[in-house]
């Protein structure tokens, strides 16, 4: 596209070619973040010119889940973009990457490679990761669209915004059990030592770890001063 119509646009990126958006991957975008990635971009088909039928639509909302995402770990989410275009437009496509590198510039180096960040961004990183190798998070990506615009098996639409509100919530949920198995997979502790080492209030702690064990992910091991110490199972 570009490279054949020699526009110039940035050297320092790296392009991963797909058949389509749609086979985007959130884990795979998560991965390049965690890998120190100052920036993703990411280039459909324009809406509606889907050679999949909509796989551009679906990219769409896997990338707006991840912007939610990495905004929850404490990443900017403008270090993700979404553009869409058509193979013959590679001059938008060289203004664009150039656009994009500007603005990475703007936001400068990636906090995970900042010593003093990198510890907390990497395990939420790799605990969001996580949560989207598992079916709630990618079941509630994956039907965004269907229940919104055609509604459920019953045939009732569920309103954008409160579909927006649990993916949040679920994204909030799967963060913290998830942050808690890595912790815990180090060496056990107790809810407190959890809390503090998450940075959260004790009582959501309680409510990963509640939910972890009635899972049979992890178990008590022993009790230290009437404060249960936890362990993977």
């Amino acid at each position: 596209m570009a490279g054949v119509s020699r526009f110039q646009y940035p050297t320092n990126t790296r392009t991963i070619r797909l058949l389509c958006t749609g086979q985007l991957d959130v884990r795979y975008v998560l991965e390049a973040f965690l890998r120190g990635a100052d920036g993703v971009l990411v280039v459909g088909c324009k809406l509606g010119e889907c050679q999949y039928f909509d796989g551009n639509y679906q990219a769409r909302l896997k990338v707006d889940a991840t912007k939610m995402m990495l905004k929850r770990a404490g990443m900017d989410p403008k270090r993700l973009r979404m553009e869409f275009m058509s193979a013959a437009e590679g001059g938008k496509f060289a203004e664009t990457v150039k656009d994009f590198s500007k603005e990475i510039g703007t936001l400068g180096p990636t906090p995970v490679l900042d010593e003093k960040k990198s510890t907390q961004l990497k395990n939420s990183i790799n605990a969001l990761s996580e949560a989207m190798s598992r079916m709630r998070l990618r079941a509630l990506v994956g039907k965004w669209r269907t229940v919104v615009e055609k509604g459920n098996v019953y045939g009732d639409k569920v309103d954008e915004e409160d579909w927006h509100e649990m993916i949040e919530k679920s994204i909030d949920e799967e963060l913290t059990r998830n942050w808690i198995l890595i912790l815990l997979k180090e060496k056990p502790r107790s809810c407190l030592e959890l809390a503090g080492e998450i940075g959260m209030d004790p009582a959501k702690a309680l409510r990963g770890l509640t939910f972890l064990r009635q899972k049979n992910l992890i178990d008590v091991q022993k009790v230290e001063e009437r404060s249960p110490i936890y362990q993977v199972i």
